[in-house]
């Protein structure tokens, strides 16, 4: 008989007018955490964070009891991400340079091991690249879904959708499972961008998307990451840090980097991609 499975304290599923009773008890299932009857979140103790869904059917997490912090969900239809996401503008994210999207004349297969809310991996697909996210939270890959699902059925993104797909696993199992497998060529390059307790002081950790995303997705110290990461990856390895953190793993030195004002891309090359085919 197998252990019963440990209920999530952290976050309850709300239910609303905007999604069935069934849809919210599948997401409770899937998240091993308790339904909330509708109610104002500003009444709710008993978690410290709900999800729920609202009127433009957008799944949402939202901190409870009396508070400053909004709503937190995927949106990929937002105004900022459609303006990062001009073609002209899109090339000049460090991000792309980084990935090497400038450099190969084909698609680039990436893996975001850490796709978080999807805005990298969706800057990505939007510069071309074919990107699998990876996302170990079912809280956050339940809003990447959601996110997906809409911006799917927006006929100027349908395209850019096309082009990213999402699995809920730990990436560090993932890899695992391919170097098992030997599948060497499945990616060409690998994106980590970890959270980690040293990003506490930096600026970017006071922002309510990290905020919540630091407080519903316990750090881990995956400092052996990179060096799946490496095994796996046919070009390069691109590790997203705070401008002034250290390594992500201080064995491993990284070829070259691309520094910003406040965040830096570590890239640990295994070959030129100008050589792809």
């Amino acid at each position: 008989m197998l252990p019963p499975v440990e209920q999530d304290q952290t976050v309850a599923v709300l239910q609303s007018e905007y999604w069935s009773t069934v849809q919210s008890d599948l997401l409770a299932k899937r998240c091993c955490c308790m339904v909330l009857p509708d109610q104002p979140v500003t009444q709710i103790t008993s978690v410290p964070y709900v999800v729920s869904m609202n009127a433009a059917y957008q799944l949402y997490v939202k901190k409870t009891g009396y508070n400053k912090l909004g709503a937190v969900w995927v949106d990929f239809c937002s105004s900022k991400l459609h303006y990062r996401q001009h073609a002209a503008r899109i090339r000049q994210e460090a991000l792309i340079k980084a990935i090497g999207v400038l450099e190969s004349k084909a698609t680039l297969r990436v893996l975001d091991c850490t796709a978080g809310l999807g805005v990298d991996g969706f800057l990505l697909a939007s510069a071309g690249c074919q990107v699998n996210l990876l996302e170990r939270s079912p809280i956050i890959s339940a809003l990447l879904e959601n996110g997906l699902y809409r911006a799917s059925q927006t006929v100027s993104l349908s395209h850019v959708m096309k082009r990213l797909s999402l699995q809920m696993i730990e990436a560090k199992n993932y890899l695992k499972k391919l170097i098992k497998q030997q599948e060497f060529d499945k990616y060409d390059v690998i994106y980590l961008d970890p959270m980690f307790s040293s990003q506490a002081n930096t600026k970017s950790a006071v922002k309510k998307n990290m905020q919540y995303l630091r407080d519903l997705l316990p750090v881990l110290a995956d400092i052996d990451l990179l060096a799946l990461a490496y095994q796996i990856a046919r070009y390069r390895v691109v590790v997203k840090r705070p401008r002034l953190s250290p390594l992500l793993n201080s064995d491993l030195i990284p070829t070259s980097q691309h520094i910003g004002k406040s965040n830096r891309f570590d890239i640990y090359s295994k070959k030129s991609l100008k050589k792809k085919n």
